[in-house]
């Protein structure tokens, strides 16, 4: 250790503590995707990367698209951020402006067509936009979006240590990966393959104000 030191450093001197805090609240995202559209929540909580990582991810479908031809619609940012990374299909947009993705929030935004992807390095408002939904990056039977969180570079499940919450819509576990339940305010939607307004349609508009969140992290 004392040889490390010696050459390197003191490693500890770049830890986080704790790198998930438990009180971690959400700050807040609007849905992604533009103001007045329609999009439906296809896919409940389920692995944000591979088999066995968290459920940290769900699935929204686009109004405008058939099997996997890439849809003219926009996935747009949740909340003000840094492009991190744009390549394979996949965004990540830093919401703390930092060049580096394990810095704060971030999120992954996945199977993003590659003609008009959100560059690297660009900043972004939040409703601008990233990427056209489609099937590239992995296996997809429909153009969507894959949407999920990370924290200090640690996947955040969508319920949990500071939920998920896009406009004031939360999402809700089912035994069963890709099942489950969104709801705001009364108002109930149970995420399926479909696209049926009152079943699983989730309509495009800003986030609430923060204080209605309980602060930001």
């Amino acid at each position: 250790r004392a040889t490390y030191q010696k050459l390197f450093g003191d490693p500890w001197q770049f830890a986080i503590e704790p790198l998930v805090p438990g009180d971690l609240q959400q700050p807040a995202w609007r849905v992604p995707w533009s103001d007045g559209q329609m999009w439906f929540y296809t896919g409940g909580p389920h692995a944000a990367w591979a088999d066995g990582s968290p459920r940290a991810a769900i699935d929204f479908g686009p109004t405008q698209a058939l099997g996997c031809e890439v849809s003219e619609q926009w996935a747009v940012a949740v909340a003000p951020g840094r492009v991190t990374a744009s390549e394979h299909a996949r965004v990540m947009l830093n919401l703390s402006g930092s060049s580096f993705q394990g810095a704060g929030w971030t999120a992954m935004y996945m199977h993003m067509a590659e003609d008009g992807r959100a560059a690297r390095g660009t900043n972004v408002n939040a409703g601008d936009r990233i990427g056209h939904p489609s099937c590239e990056g992995g296996f997809a039977t429909g153009s969507h979006l894959h949407l999920a969180r990370l924290y200090n570079g640690e996947w955040m499940s969508v319920e949990g240590v500071a939920p998920l919450n896009l406009s004031g819509w939360t999402f809700h576990n089912l035994p069963a990966e890709y099942d489950g339940t969104a709801s705001r305010n009364g108002e109930n939607r149970e995420a399926a393959t479909i696209h049926r307004d009152t079943l699983n349609g989730i309509l495009g508009e800003a986030a609430p104000p923060v204080a209605s969140l309980g602060g930001s992290n």
